[in-house]
Order: C-alpha cells, then structure tokens, then sequence
C-alpha cells in the first residue's frame, strides 16, 4: 500500500508539471475609440469575445484593451487547451475613477483586478496555485456599474497538465 501511494504521488507531480507559459498582448485586437461588442482571434489562437470594450487611450500596452464602467462589461475566452497553474494581469486604471474587475476561471471566481487613486500605474497582478487541468475559459468582467474603466495590457498563464487527476481537479 505505502508503494502504491508514493507511485500515486510522484506521478501527480511530474504529470501535473507546469508545461509553459502563454502571454496574450492582444495584438490581434481592432477596437477603436468606442465601446463596442465582438470578437476576435488572437495570435495565440484563443478566441476572445468582448462586450463594452475599447482600445484603450494609454500607451502603456500597445493594443492593451480598455473595459468600460458597466457592469455587463467583459471579455470572455474560448477554450484555452493545457490547463492553468497560474494567471498574471498587466493592468492599469484608465481614468480617475478606482477599478476593480472580476477573474472567473470555469465559473470559479478567483481574485480581483483592484486599483486605488493609482491612474496610469501599470500593476501586475499574479494569481498562484490553481488547478484547472486539460482545458479552460477565461472570463474578467467589471465588479458593477461604480467600477472605473479597466485597461488591460496583458494576461498570461501558465499550463497544468493533470493526467493523473488529484481530487480537487
């Protein structure tokens, strides 16, 4: 039995290493100086659907993409195949009013972007040790209608491949 459990282990952890990083710039991203709902394909082949976004007015990010205050302002991934371990935000308060934007990974809330009197500072914001395995949607949306206009310059993550699934995968 002591054997099995130490095969179980050790393969939990080299099968669930982390495979490599992603970094989306939205590069691919042709929004104007107007909210506007769409899509597109980015360079990564992730397919990000939008609502009330723009292309954001600062020269932080070189397409870096601008959520408007509203609350049903979001922009939503397909399916990224390989897991996430890890997700890191580029951001920045676009205008005067402070920011605060909600992270879903499958539905599951994990954090918010939150910014405090800090127009035009670039934060990087990390979130550590998830366990989303094989596959995943992305989803960060405006908290509510008080939440000041978000730009986000990159998102990246980071792969987790579970082929031995731990109980909370």
């Amino acid at each position: 039995m002591r054997i099995f459990i130490i095969i179980f282990v050790s393969q939990y952890f080299i099968n669930s290493s982390l495979l490599g990083q992603t970094t989306e710039q939205f590069v691919d991203f042709n929004g104007t100086s107007s909210y506007s709902d769409g899509f597109f394909i980015s360079s990564n082949t992730v397919a990000w659907h939008y609502k009330e976004v723009k292309k954001s007015s600062s020269s932080f990010a070189v397409n870096a993409i601008c959520l408007n205050k509203s609350d049903s302002a979001y922009i939503l991934s397909d399916t990224i195949q390989g897991g996430c371990s890890e997700l890191q935000f580029e951001f920045l308060q676009e205008y005067s009013t402070n920011c605060s934007a909600e992270v879903f990974v499958n539905d599951f809330f994990v954090g918010e972007l939150i910014s405090e009197n800090e127009q035009d500072t670039v934060k990087l914001v990390t979130f550590s040790n998830l366990q989303f395995c094989k596959s995943f949607v992305l989803k960060i949306k405006q908290k509510n209608s008080q939440s000041g206009q978000i730009a986000i310059g990159s998102i990246s993550w980071k792969s987790l491949n579970c082929s031995v699934l731990p109980p909370f995968c």
